[in-house]
């Protein structure tokens, strides 16, 4: 009776695996989408909304931050597009960002505090992209400073950033 049990558990282990590759295989790729922005004022698309994979986020000017976070022994450098030049791309208006986690988690900014404290949408940690393992693919970051307190940047921090909706 235990073996038909361990024997089930093995197969159906295997059969997952064999299910998921692919997924574990195309998270990887270059193409595959990372970032869905909706926005009802966005004038260079007739939708209101697009969908952004590395490649289209890599093209944007990056930036960079030294940034102490908490899954980090030390201060790790982060790369990628601010906020704000996203923003200006997509040619995108409003006021308020709603930016979500793959885990559901989200948080609401200002589209001016996005721009006025360089908020971040980090693609590389330590010239490395940043997987699913390390809270990426995207994650938002503020830099130090600008009046917000370490508990407010903390709270203000969504790792696998997956949406973003502009109000």
């Amino acid at each position: 009776m235990r073996i038909k049990s361990y024997t089930r558990a093995v197969f159906s282990c295997i059969f997952c695996l064999i299910w998921l590759w692919p997924l574990v295989v195309n998270a990887s790729s270059d193409a595959t989408p990372l970032l869905t922005v909706v926005a009802s004022e966005m004038s260079h698309s007739a939708n209101s909304q697009v969908t952004l994979d590395r490649t289209a986020l890599l093209a944007l000017p990056q930036a960079s931050m030294e940034s102490k976070v908490p899954w980090h022994d030390e201060s790790a450098r982060f790369e990628g597009p601010l906020i704000s030049s996203l923003m200006k791309h997509l040619d995108i208006r409003g006021d308020t960002l709603v930016v979500t986690g793959l885990d559901g988690y989200s948080t609401r900014i200002s589209l001016v505090e996005a721009f006025e404290t360089e908020a971040m949408l980090a693609l590389r940690c330590n010239d490395k992209p940043i997987d699913v393992r390390e809270f990426g693919p995207l994650i938002l970051l503020y830099p130090q400073g600008h009046g917000l307190s370490s508990q407010q940047l903390l709270f203000r921090t969504v790792w696998q950033v997956a949406h973003i909706t502009v109000e």
